[in-house]
Order: structure tokens, then sequence, then C-alpha cells
């Protein structure tokens, strides 16, 4: 008897063979259900949340097994929307979570190509960016038997930002983001993230901190640098408002360079939108360096475009702007202008402030040439060597806490890698990449990472989430760009 006629005549059998998956997930989800509510009456809340989200996770799970960039991507986002989640619960801990995150996609990609026998092209990994990212992790990883280091603990918290993250990074995003849907889907997703860290900050400014934000400011004395006598320094969900600004002046970049690039109407209009909120957020935090990654980022576009029309347009708004700062009292009204406008005040007393601590540092660093140890610099030093002298000064800098801690050997070491990459990638805009698409992808990349590398002189802004990710991500794009542009000219020769 066929399977179709032993259905007709048991309907019954025939139905809970044919829906065999549903009756048991919808067990499975009763039994989490009944488990909730026996938590949430007789244990607590938060186990019942646990218990409700397992289902969800599995099933999440589930589908990153069979296709792993949905993974990816949502490391991404999660690295962006809860930089700082620990405002809401502070047990929690970002790092941590991300590199939990890291080793399920590391083990995800495992299993697919011992188990599933996926192919996973790894050859797109193999770029001059891996190798030099290698090089550099091979640096620090020297610098573990530095004599003059005093903490191996320090050394294994603080090595993830320093090299790991950028090692890991660089290895696994090309066989993310493996061609232009994938590329166009993280800028997106980015616009997104924006869009969403900007109106929290406008919804900080309209309606005020809600009571998290309030504890957070005061439990931890954050207030001293977010609430001064120049106005109030908006910080949206992020760590603090420099690296909240620091993002925004990033996306600024990305978004104003995508609409002034974009022909369709609706994108154009959406990545103008994005461009404009991400400025408003860039006012509203206060942070005065970040205008480096807005005018260094634009200027670099601005030279590598070879289009007179981006030239003479973007161009003449940039100094127009730069000259209204520096020369007017254009806006001084506003206090958000006023506060960027002492950027270009080499007399500021915070400037003259970080002019001090780094002659300071200059002073105890003669002689180290290896530096003092990853993970000794500036404030996060105290928990490891509380008598340092050189943890009771703030870098106030990625590049001299670089310095610091990795010696004038290694901050020469990575500022060679990071403008290597850079000029690669202008070398590729100017003469190999024939794609427009894929040309003004690069444009981007190699903008956000010049803009970047100058701001790192006055915020650690390769150090935190959502940034540093952000900026390991532009790095690859590069190299995706041209592999991809090769591509597609080997197919037109063979066609």
């Amino acid at each position: 008897m066929s399977e179709d006629s032993s259905n007709k005549r048991y309907p019954v059998k025939g139905f809970f063979s044919r829906n065999i998956g549903w009756i048991l997930g919808g067990f499975l989800l009763l039994c989490f259900l009944a488990a909730f509510a026996y938590s949430a009456v007789m244990l607590n809340y938060k186990i019942a949340i646990i218990y409700v989200m397992i289902p969800f996770a599995v099933i999440f799970l589930m589908i990153s097994f069979y296709n792993y960039k949905i993974f990816a991507f949502f490391i991404f986002i999660y690295s962006y929307l809860f930089c700082n989640f620990s405002i809401l619960q502070p047990w929690f801990k970002t790092g941590v979570g991300f590199d939990f995150l890291l080793y399920i996609f590391i083990s995800i990609l495992l299993l697919d190509t011992i188990f599933v026998k996926r192919k996973i092209n790894w050859s797109y990994s193999r770029t001059p960016a891996l190798l030099l990212s290698v090089i550099w992790f091979i640096y620090t990883l020297l610098l573990l038997f530095n004599p003059v280091s005093r903490s191996t603990q320090a050394w294994f918290t603080s090595v993830r930002w320093t090299s790991v993250y950028m090692l890991l990074i660089i290895l696994f995003v090309p066989i993310v983001l493996e061609g232009k849907k994938e590329i166009r889907i993280f800028f997106n997703a980015l616009a997104v993230l924006t869009i969403l860290g900007a109106l929290t900050a406008i919804r900080q400014k309209i309606f005020g901190f809600n009571r998290f934000e309030w504890t957070w400011l005061y439990a931890g004395d954050h207030y001293r640098t977010h609430i001064i006598n120049t106005g109030i320094r908006y910080f949206s969900f992020f760590t603090d408002a420099a690296n909240f600004g620091t993002s925004m002046g990033l996306s600024f970049v990305v978004f104003a360079i995508l609409g002034f690039s974009e022909v369709k109407t609706v994108k154009k209009i959406f990545y103008f939108v994005t461009m404009v909120l991400s400025f408003i957020g860039f006012l509203l935090s206060g942070t005065r360096s970040a205008i480096a990654i807005i005018i260094v980022g634009i200027a670099t576009f601005v030279i590598i475009v070879k289009n007179s029309k981006y030239i003479i347009s973007l161009g003449s708004v940039m100094i127009a702007g730069v000259l209204l700062l520096m020369f007017t009292n254009v806006g001084n009204g506003n206090q958000y202008i006023r506060r960027m406008r002492t950027a270009f005040d080499s007399e500021d007393a915070s400037f003259q402030v970080r002019v001090m601590h780094h002659a300071e540092m200059r002073k105890y660093m003669k002689g180290h040439l290896f530096g003092v140890g990853i993970g000794l610099a500036g404030g996060k030093a105290l928990r490891y060597v509380p008598d340092s002298s050189l943890a009771q000064i703030p870098t106030d800098s990625w590049l001299y806490s670089l310095w610091i801690e990795t010696g004038i050997v290694g901050l020469s070491l990575y500022l060679l890698i990071m403008l290597a990459i850079i000029f690669y990638g202008a070398y590729c805009s100017f003469f190999r990449l024939k794609d427009k698409v894929l040309r003004r992808y690069n444009n981007i990349a190699v903008s956000v990472l010049a803009g970047i590398l100058v701001t790192s002189y006055a915020n650690e802004v390769l150090a935190q989430f959502p940034n540093g990710i952000i900026v390991f991500i532009c790095i690859s794009i590069i190299f995706i760009t041209v592999r991809l542009d090769k591509e597609q000219e080997q197919e037109k020769i063979i066609t």
C-alpha cells in the first residue's frame, strides 16, 4: 500500500507524518512557556526570560549553520547595539560576549567544513592585509616576553584590541562579504544602526536621559566629561560621547560618499537622510576630535575620486566649512558649533592638558624602544600596576597608547602597516579598479581609514566597539573590491 493511500485511509496518521516537525516544535514551545510561567511565579523573571530565549537561540543557531553569513552580520549588529549594554545590566561585558560569539562563529565554520562539507572560499582571505595583520600579531605576541612588562594578565586582556580582533576580522570578512551584494548589505545595515544611534541621542536631547542613563552618568563619574560648562555631551547607547561622536563622524563620511555617488533616487535620499542624522549626532556628542574624520575623510575622497564634479562641490563645501570655523564667529550662538570651533584653537585648555600629558609620557618612555607592555598604558593599567607612573597619565590617544605599550618600534610598524593599506587602496582606485560600484566602496574604505588614523591621535577610537570593528571591516573591503574587479575583468576576457 502506498503512503498516499495509507494517509487517505488513516487521515490522523497522515496528518502526524506530514506535520511532525511542527508538532514537535509546538510541544517544545509549550514546555518552554510552562517553564517560563513557573520561573516567573516561583523563581526570578530573569531566569524566566532566559527560558523564553533558549528556543529562539536554538532556531537562530540552526539557521546560522545553514548560512554562516547571517551569524556574521549578527555579530556586527551586536558589536554596535550592545557596545554599552552595561547601562541596563552592569554585569554585562560587551567584550566577553563578542569573544563568545566569535567562538561560536569559528565553530560553525569548522563544523561546516568538516561535517557539512560546504565549500568555503578560504582563498579569498589570502590577502596582503592578512599577511600584514599576522606580522603585527607576531610582534605583539613577542611583547608577551618583554622584560619591562610587569603584568601578563594585562597582555591577555588588552591584546585583543591591539592585534587579535584585527587579525580575525581580516581573516573572516572576505568569506562573508564575498560580493557586491554582501558589501551593500553591510553598508545598509550600518545606515540603519547609524539612524538608531542618532535618534537615541536626539531623544536624549529632547526628552532627557532615562533613569539607566542617569545612573550610568553618576555611578562612574562619567558626568564629569559629559555634563560640562559648555553644555551636555550626548552619548546615545555608546560607551561615551567620544565613541559616539567618532562613530557618527565615520558614518557621515560613508553616507556622504554613498549619497553623492548613488544614482537611484530612493537610495540617494536614504543615504542623505542617514548622512544628515549622523552629522546631528556628531554635533550632539560634542566630540571635537571627531571633526578630523569628516575633514580628512572627505579630503581623501576628493583626492582619489577622479571626478571634477565631486572635487569642486565637496572640496568647496569642506574648505568653506573649515575657514568659517577657523576665522569667523559664524554660528557661535549655537553651543555645539562653538565647541567644534575650539578644535582649531591651539590655546584651548583641554588641548594644553593633552600637550602636558604627552610631554610627561615622553619623559618616562626614554629608553623603552619596545614599550612597557601591552595593557599598561593609561587608566586601564591601574588594575594591574596601580603604582606605575604611566598608569596615572591619561593617554587620550590610541597612537600614544600604542607607543607606550609597544614602543617606538611597535608604533612605527603599526603606522607603516596602516599607511601601506591606505596608499594601496588609493593606488587601486586610481589605476586598477574599473567597476564604478567597486571603486565607490574602495573609496569609502580608504577615506574612513585615513580619517580614523588621524583621529586616533586624539582618541582611542580603534580600541572600542563598534568603531574598531568597522575599521577592520573597511580594511578587508579594500582587498575584496580588488579581487571582485579582477574577477569581473577576467570574465569579460573569457566571454
